[in-house]
């Protein structure tokens, strides 16, 4: 009996949850209608075609809620118009569409499934606002462990795309383009594995946690975290 019990309050939390999910969706897919674009919807990777020794240790793709991107852009004081954006997990792009709403130099996306790569590339094509500032945007198919970092300043976005031992071998690409080419980097973070967030908190940059709020997607509260290389004069050691 304890167990009918457990299983019909699954089942009564799944049927109460479902229209609740629909509802954030359409609430989420009103980027992609004001856009005419396609980046909504949660995606597993095992329904991709993905030939990278990776994706064993990568997530799934959904798309970033604009409010949690949009309150940690704003806790970023830099001049755009130095800095690169690059978002590490791309997807099919809304990153970099929130992106170009600042006016970085260039906004590019690393994507390792072609399929949303390509998804990426018509969004791209298509993606008209307003607000756009940034007029250089691009999709990479690319493992993120395989991409070089190009020696500019440059804002490291990520959406909780893979797990910890990913996150370490990218952290040691970033000290390896620091050693060679000093500079400001900042890695932005938002996501919800704890051992993501102590390998990041852990790494020996500057680190601050933004307050994030709820995430309306899946109604969670995930961290936000805003490292810095320490400037031109390449890492420094501590965290906050």
């Amino acid at each position: 009996m304890p167990d009918i019990r457990k299983t019909l309050a699954r089942c009564g939390r799944s049927l109460w949850r479902y229209p609740i999910d629909i509802v954030r969706w359409h609430i989420d897919a009103w980027f992609d209608r004001c856009h005419g674009i396609d980046t909504s919807g949660k995606l597993s990777l095992a329904a991709l075609k993905i030939s990278s020794p990776h994706v064993s240790e990568a997530t799934w793709y959904e798309p970033v809620p604009t409010v949690g991107f949009r309150r940690l852009m704003r806790s970023l004081d830099i001049e755009h118009d130095q800095y690169v954006f690059i978002d590490y997990g791309s997807g099919k792009g809304r990153a970099l569409f929130l992106a170009a709403d600042y006016p970085f130099k260039e906004v590019i996306g690393l994507e390792f499934s072609g399929e949303l790569h390509e998804t990426a590339e018509r969004n791209i094509q298509r993606y008209r606002s307003p607000r756009q500032r940034a007029r250089v945007l691009r999709s990479v198919c690319i493992d993120a462990v395989d991409f070089e970092l190009p020696p500019v300043k440059s804002v490291l976005f990520f959406y909780s795309p893979f797990k910890a031992s990913i996150f370490e071998k990218i952290l040691c690409n970033v000290r390896r383009s620091l050693t060679e080419h000093p500079r400001s980097l900042y890695l932005v973070f938002i996501g919800f594995l704890p051992e993501s967030v102590r390998v990041l908190k852990a790494s020996g940059f500057e680190c601050r946690e933004v307050p994030l709020g709820t995430d309306y997607i899946r109604w969670e509260r995930k961290t936000g975290l805003i490292l810095h290389s320490g400037g031109p004069a390449g890492p420094v050691s501590g965290t906050s």
